[in-house]
């Protein structure tokens, strides 16, 4: 990871459940491709290693290599000057030592760079590996050329396969995803074989299942053994047991985003019922006027005539469930847009990063790396702060992007960031008007001093 920093630090806690380690050179990829790909490893839970706060020299630091040894899975993001870096090449050579050594995944991603040129060192990539070996031994340059030779065989995504890099990064986030269950599956079926034969047994399945305390029945048991045997020989083959684990996984999945579903549809439903005062199923005009005043706040008809028309679908003067619903799913669909353009176009200075973390840090009560809505009700209430409780539950709802009901890092950094752009373009709209009015007095000076010298003359 060379060059400019990240939006997070690193930190003991980050490493012990580091799921992925990438590295990149930052110029090429950060802004814009790297982004995206946080955003979706965040979505799906997947911790990636950010270098913010690490200290630069000629070698990779401890921590750095701490971080490549503990990641379950290394991305190795070639573009055309990741050999200009020697911080870039010194990571690589470690990754691929964990690759051998230790069986750590290794996914490169040819990005508008061609294979042949990184494997060969030829072309512009060529020419920035050898102005990067300039000063250094032979030793050191055939650690790289062997590295690099070594990396450009293993399969990957190409950029210029992809017309779409959206999509490609979808792919790339999904296959990071399904190759970490993998993991996590051979993990577990490696402990649960116990004599290391290929097979799980009723008895090993009995022991992994209970050592730890829990209570499983042998009828239970034999009910999984049951279920995952496809070949009915009384045990569990690893092709066997995998099957059934992403089955599982899947199952779990889809419960998830079920649950998700719903409580975002119960929120909405509640709002619903808050503006429609009489509970007859549709919020009218005076309804939702009485709502927004009735905390002291000031609401013109013009705002509530806009809020009747910009809901009210079937034009019959009045919202109900579904109008109020579908517009506040494009509302959502609009603001997380917004929100993930923003933390793509802006980069927070260090100072403003400090700020942030440690804002979040004094939100997330449990120091767990999650803010619940109930932990930032806590910490908004016992700070004097005089947002209303549907105010706090908005902003809370509109920072949540992946919709799973709290906030974590990424999350809450990119709803800062917004906030920042939107405070700089308003500061920018006061400041044209400000600028306007100005000339259009200046003017006005100028033309009563013109007509006062004109009167003299006379």
């Amino acid at each position: 990871m060379a060059s400019s920093s990240s939006s997070s630090s690193f930190s003991s806690s980050q490493v012990k459940s580091l799921h992925v380690f990438p590295s990149f050179h930052g110029p090429d990829v950060r802004k814009g491709f790297l982004s995206h790909l946080h955003d979706l490893f965040a979505r799906k839970e997947i911790t990636i290693f950010k270098d913010q706060e690490i200290e630069r020299g000629q070698t990779i630091g401890s921590e750095l290599v701490k971080a490549i040894r503990e990641a379950r899975l290394s991305i190795v993001l070639l573009s055309k000057n990741y050999a200009s870096s020697s911080w870039c090449l010194d990571e690589l050579v470690e990754i691929l030592k964990c690759r051998e050594v230790q069986g750590q995944i290794v996914m490169p991603i040819f990005y508008d760079v061609d294979p042949s040129h990184v494997r060969k060192q030829r072309g512009d990539f060529g020419i920035a590996f050898e102005k990067t070996c300039e000063g250094e031994t032979e030793e050191v340059k055939q650690r790289w050329v062997e590295a690099l030779t070594c990396v450009a065989t293993i399969a990957g995504e190409h950029s210029r396969n992809w017309t779409d890099e959206a999509e490609m990064v979808e792919k790339l986030s999904t296959d990071v995803s399904n190759k970490l269950r993998m993991e996590e599956i051979k993990k577990f079926f490696r402990e649960a074989d116990v004599d290391q034969n290929g097979f799980i047994t009723a008895a090993e399945l009995r022991y992994v299942l209970t050592k730890d305390g829990k209570e499983f029945t042998d009828e239970k048991v034999r009910h999984l053994i049951r279920v995952a045997d496809v070949d009915g020989d009384g045990q569990i083959n690893y092709d066997e047991f995998a099957k059934l684990s992403m089955d599982l996984m899947t199952d779990e999945d889809a419960a998830l985003e079920k649950f998700s579903t719903d409580l975002v549809n119960k929120l909405r439903l509640e709002e619903f019922r808050e503006c429609d005062v009489d509970q007859n199923g549709y919020i009218t005009a005076a309804e939702f006027r009485y709502v927004m005043t009735k905390d002291g706040k000031e609401f013109t008809d013009k705002q509530v005539r806009d809020f009747i028309r910009a809901f009210d679908v079937d034009g019959d003067g009045q919202i109900n469930y579904d109008e109020f619903a579908k517009f506040m799913a494009m509302e959502a669909d609009e603001e997380a847009a917004m929100v993930r353009k923003f933390a793509t176009d802006v980069t927070l200075s260090r100072e403003e990063e400090k700020a942030i973390k440690e804002l979040f840090t004094g939100l997330d009560v449990d120091q767990n790396g999650f803010i619940t809505a109930a932990e930032f009700q806590y910490v908004m209430k016992n700070s004097g702060s005089k947002l209303t409780d549907k105010e706090i539950r908005n902003f809370f709802r509109r920072a949540d992007v992946d919709g799973d009901g709290h906030l974590n890092y990424d999350e809450f950094v990119k709803v800062k960031m917004a906030e920042r752009r939107r405070a700089d373009e308003e500061a920018a709209r006061v400041e044209k008007t400000a600028t306007d009015v100005l000339n259009k007095v200046n003017k006005f000076v100028k033309f009563m001093v013109k007509a006062f010298i004109l009167k003299k003359k006379e």
